[in-house]
């Protein structure tokens, strides 16, 4: 749990560092629900070290979701993950209400739009299939698991 604390407490700084450089917003999707604008990471690398990069981001918020058991259902909530090149998310992910909300969905929008700034630059395609809207969230073997 120490191990857990001090990596969630890292990627707050970061997001905390983040938010203070920005200076405008990638916003297109409508009013901006963060106070502070986020934008994507800086992708100055190959295609390769790019995708790392977001990668990396998605990596560390699959962590934070799985870092904590799930005994009660009603402890969690679900939040669209990541961007389509036709707009949408990939996918939806559970997380647990108990870790600062504020700090991981600012996470989750700064990795939504690291992809679509990948996407952007790399001319990258995706399908445009949107992916269902979990109804729910159920606990299984105490990890998290959406219900459609």
């Amino acid at each position: 749990m120490k191990n857990f604390k001090l990596k969630l407490l890292s990627l707050a700084v970061l997001l905390i560092c983040v938010s203070l450089a920005q200076s405008c917003s990638d916003n297109d999707d409508g009013p901006n629900i963060f106070p502070v604008p986020l934008k994507a990471i800086d992708l100055e690398g190959s295609l390769e070290e790019d995708q790392a990069k977001v990668q990396e981001l998605q990596a560390g918020i699959l962590e934070i979701t799985q870092s904590v058991p799930c005994i009660d259902a009603n402890d969690w909530k679900i939040t669209p993950l990541g961007y389509k090149t036709c707009g949408g998310p990939v996918s939806y992910i559970a997380y647990p209400i108990e870790i600062d909300e504020s700090d991981f969905l600012q996470l989750v929008e700064v990795y939504r739009l690291s992809q679509k700034a990948l996407i952007a630059k790399w001319d990258l395609a995706s399908t445009c299939e949107l992916p269902a809207v979990p109804e729910d969230v159920k606990c299984e073997d105490n990890q998290a698991v959406l219900v459609y």
